[in-house]
């Protein structure tokens, strides 16, 4: 199986961007599903649609969205696992664009495991289940476990987003990208976003 080389030129994009400290960040509000007909059909519709929060929008300018997605060569087709969503901000746009063709799935740390992880998947599952136009699909991920995200070969794309730095603190990062390079098709995408380092 070869893995395409986006993890380093993925991390160099997400290098490339503005800083922006997310402690600022407001909380999501709350937002109206858009009707089954308004589900968009390509990246820069599901940028701009309903289901992404105001709050949300304003981060587009640091993080680039659209240009990050189509780098990775997402397709309305793919299936997608996006690694602990955390609040879910990519959630917003991967979830509605894959609703139709594809398949969207939010490889989520236990519940059990701690209360973080809890509140974590809480608000997720209270996001899709507020939008019930989407399927939520989730798949079990612990980076310090041997445990299968999903089918083996399955997947076009596994994407995480500023989670990296998390592993490799506490020594996990070898068995989370095991675990990847097992969920991938052959010929499937790595998709690594990180936060840009010190200069100092």
């Amino acid at each position: 199986m070869k893995i395409q080389q986006v993890l380093l030129i993925g991390g160099l994009l997400s290098a490339c961007t503005s800083p922006s400290p997310e402690a600022s960040q407001a909380p999501a509000t709350e937002v109206t599903p858009a009707p089954v007909e308004s589900l968009p059909k390509s990246l820069s519709e599901a940028l701009n649609s309903n289901f992404r929060s105001p709050e949300s929008r304003r981060r587009d300018s640091y993080r680039h969205p659209l240009e990050t997605l189509q780098f990775f060569g997402i397709k309305p087709e793919s299936t997608v696992v996006e690694i602990t969503p955390g609040g879910g901000w990519y959630t917003e746009i991967l979830a509605p664009f894959l609703q139709v063709k594809g398949q969207y799935i939010a490889a989520v740390v236990p519940a059990e495991k701690s209360a973080y992880a809890k509140n974590s998947f809480d608000k997720l599952d209270g996001w899709f289940k507020s939008r019930p136009i989407l399927v939520a699909k989730y798949g079990a991920f612990n980076p310090s476990d041997n445990i299968a995200i999903v089918p083996a070969g399955s997947a076009d794309l596994v994407l995480t987003f500023r989670n990296i730095h998390n592993w490799m603190s506490n020594g996990a990062d070898a068995k989370a990208f095991a675990a990847f390079y097992a969920a991938l098709k052959p010929g499937g995408v790595l998709g690594v976003v990180e936060h840009r380092a010190s200069e100092k």
